[in-house]
């Protein structure tokens, strides 16, 4: 079974919601949760990944313990549940969430696939991100389950990411115009924006002269 990346952005226990930024490579708090409602399990993402709602796919780790925001593991996706969601706009999309194991774990370490899970462990994590989804004005309705070998295809249909770790790319973007204007904020900001999210960060340094594009 391929093993896939994973960054968690709210451990369980937690009745916080951490959210990973691209442009700042850093976790910011964006929600504190009605008292007495926490994440059941470890809870984030998959890199070099994109769903339907435009953000890294979803993933909701099995594990023994709790880890850290930002804890970064090797995992095996041993299904998902399809889920259906609904925006305070009423726009509806996709929005599944992926069930992983880590690699390292040994309690679970004989689980492949979501069947070998107890279905009460299933029911947690649906009805969970229900409630999580009715206190933010939101609907989420479960759409059935993806067992290990479907899941498995959809996270690299969906991965994004394909240029290898060992390839440099540069662009060279000027400082000012023939008329000895400054580039637009505006423009830079949205390059910046841009190769962010297509390729997970970018760094800036400063050359001169340079001729040419």
């Amino acid at each position: 079974m391929d093993t896939f990346e994973v960054i968690i952005e709210t451990p369980k226990g937690q009745g916080t919601k951490y959210d990973f930024e691209p442009l700042t490579r850093q976790l910011k708090l964006t929600k504190v949760m009605p008292s007495g409602s926490v994440f059941p399990f470890d809870f984030g993402f998959i890199p070099a990944t994109k769903g339907e709602d435009g953000d890294p796919l979803d993933v909701v780790v099995i594990a023994e313990v709790a880890t850290f925001p930002g804890c970064k593991m090797d995992c095996r996706i041993i299904g998902a549940l399809k889920g259906q969601q609904t925006e305070r706009d009423g726009k509806i999309f996709r929005n599944d969430r992926y069930i992983a194991i880590p690699q390292v774990s040994t309690l679970y370490q004989n689980i492949e696939t979501l069947k070998q899970l107890p279905k009460e462990i299933i029911d947690q994590i649906a009805a969970f991100f229900i409630n999580y989804n009715q206190q933010a004005k939101k609907q989420f309705k479960m759409a059935g389950k993806l067992q290990a070998k479907q899941a498995n295809q959809l996270v690299i249909r969906n991965q994004s990411k394909h240029i290898s770790a060992d390839l440099l790319v540069q662009f060279f973007l000027p400082l000012y115009d023939q008329q000895g204007k400054p580039f637009p904020d505006h423009y830079f900001n949205r390059v910046k924006t841009e190769l962010t999210e297509q390729f997970g960060g970018i760094t800036f340094y400063f050359r001169s002269p340079v001729l040419g594009m």
